[in-house]
């Protein structure tokens, strides 16, 4: 691959997305005008909200991405665990292993300075407005991973056949000082190096390209091992069009969100594009409205045409030649006829319509009252589980998906990984991992009021026929039940611990059988002892022996 290829590619993927770009430029104007950089250049601090009379849609993506932090990566939880793939039994040695890289995971990703939490509301905000959010996953070396959101104007890709994305290009500027900083001097044309020279604040557009590695050779471990390769490519004219590193990934370094993506096109459409017609007209209702509530407050005046007064509009004013001979008012307000709370109440309707676009009502389906029971908070849970299910299983699986795995192998580059056990790479066998989000555990939820109705429903039905409990299992039961609520397992004995409860239960029955049952055996023995006393000496009395 040289720079003429990836440059050629790049224009290609520029016009496929001309589309989207005119998309994504309107949508930004009224919902993130921050992101406002698809067709057209910014300097910054620049003013990008002049189009805004009404900031219903910017809250609601606020919301929509606060919401999907706290449900999908909350920083207060363990949202995922590692298992051994195809739920394969694990030893207790297994187990352990995977828990510490979870822990490592956790503890790296979480760390000062890693930019996690940021850079995922920053994505989250990507995906309410456009559709799209994609989070770069870098490291700094003998640190740990180092997380940075891309802008999406800057972001382009290619899907395989299985409607996967397998090519990211990314297009940034930085300055002459910025480049020589990452790339090196030797690996800068003469027209960077000459402005390098002055003051080397000069901008210049890079291109990173992310390839499958066609070529791959197995066995090495340079990049031409790896399983993508990586350009990065300075884009000009004449002596600057020229590669400046190459490289590659043994994963990819990007991970891509997209909200919903139509049949046989490439990126995501997001909530905000759904219910733009929503957004442009609660707008242009918002600044009609504020005109006509202006209006209705200082309204136009109508006035005889020979009154020659300038009026005096300040309180307590008193305008001479206001009225005629016959106490008749020269001067009258020009009444327009607007209906200001029918106005008002059709912008509501348009702002409810909004905040649902954005499910800013279903996010709060699991607000708990003090009246609610178990099995109501539940049944909350399995709605919103249901109308998430899909948007959460495409982020597991192109989000979530490549970013862990990253992650795995930066600590294992850092060298902080464990070694581990011996059966586990006997077994060959891979891992897995189990979400446990709190919108995980939602999806979950209908399993949980399976099993609350059924307790509920076989209460009576035990007390007419006994042996109605011992159908269920209820030890088993209580275990699914604190999964699906998400109770930690650290607060459950473990079935080690239960079989010694059981075992020590047992053993302080027989105990106590032991104790309630000396007595009588301690009777039934001096009975016997008398008895056999007894026969002894009859025949000694019938002979007269003292």
């Amino acid at each position: 691959m040289n720079a003429d290829k990836i440059i050629s590619l790049q224009g290609h993927l520029e016009t496929q997305r001309t589309n989207f770009d005119s998309h994504w430029q309107d949508v930004a104007e009224y919902v993130a005008p921050r992101q406002n950089y698809f067709q057209s250049t910014r300097t910054q601090g620049e003013r990008v909200n002049q189009k805004i009379f009404d900031s219903t849609a910017i809250i609601a993506n606020n919301r929509f991405a606060a919401s999907m932090s706290s449900l999908m990566t909350p920083a207060n939880q363990i949202w995922h665990k590692l298992i051994l793939a195809k739920r394969q039994e694990a030893s207790q040695a297994i187990k352990e292993y995977l828990d510490t890289l979870n822990e490592l995971l956790f503890s790296f990703r979480y760390r000062a300075m890693s930019n996690f939490g940021t850079t995922t509301n920053e994505v989250y905000l990507d995906l309410g407005a456009f559709g799209n959010g994609v989070m770069f996953t870098g490291y700094d070396i003998g640190k740990g991973p180092v997380y940075t959101s891309c802008g999406l104007e800057g972001m382009y890709w290619l899907t395989d056949e299985f409607r996967r994305i397998n090519l990211v290009h990314r297009r940034y500027k930085i300055t002459s000082r910025q480049m020589l900083e990452q790339f090196g001097e030797d690996a800068l044309p003469d027209m960077v190096l000459k402005d390098l020279k002055k003051d080397g604040m000069k901008e210049w557009e890079i291109i990173h390209a992310v390839y499958p590695n066609q070529e791959r050779e197995e066995g090495r471990s340079d990049f031409k091992g790896m399983a993508w390769r990586s350009y990065y490519v300075l884009r000009g004219c004449n002596d600057t069009k020229r590669i400046l590193s190459e490289g590659g990934y043994r994963t990819m370094p990007y991970s891509i969100a997209r909200y919903s993506v139509a049949s046989q096109e490439t990126y995501g459409r997001s909530v905000a594009m759904e219910c733009f017609p929503d957004i442009k007209t609660v707008n242009q209702m918002g600044k009609t409205n504020l005109r006509a509530g202006h209006n209705a407050v200082e309204p136009p005046l109508i006035a005889s045409e020979d009154l020659n007064i300038g009026l005096k509009m300040y309180p307590g004013a008193i305008n001479y030649g206001g009225i005629d001979s016959m106490g008749n008012d020269v001067v009258k307000p020009l009444l327009t006829g607007a209906n200001l709370p029918i106005a008002l109440e059709l912008e509501n309707q348009r702002r409810q319509s909004i905040n649902n676009s954005f499910l800013v009502n279903l996010f709060q389906i699991l607000v708990e009252g003090p009246q609610m029971t178990a099995t109501e908070v539940m049944q909350r849970a399995q709605e919103k589980g249901v109308l998430l299910g899909p948007v959460y299983s495409r982020m597991q699986a192109e989000f979530f998906g490549p970013l862990i795995p990253r992650e795995l192998d930066i600590l294992d580059m850092l060298g902080v990984l464990p070694e581990p056990p011996e059966e586990l790479l006997e077994m060959g066998a891979e891992y897995e991992v189990e979400y446990q989000s709190p919108l995980a555990k939602a999806a979950k939820s209908e399993e949980g009021i399976a099993i609350l109705r059924t307790l509920e429903a076989a209460a009576p039905l035990a007390e007419i026929d006994p042996d109605v409990a011992a159908l269920i299992k209820a030890e088993e039961s209580v275990r699914e039940l604190a999964n699906i609520y998400g109770m930690p397992a650290r607060l459950l004995k473990s079935e080690e611990e239960m079989e010694q409860y059981r075992q020590a239960k047992n053993e302080d029955m027989e105990m106590q059988q032991m104790l309630q049952a000396a007595p009588i055996a301690a009777s039934a023995a001096k009975d016997l002892a008398q008895a056999q006393q007894m026969e002894v000496m009859e025949p000694d009395a019938i002979l007269g022996v003292e």
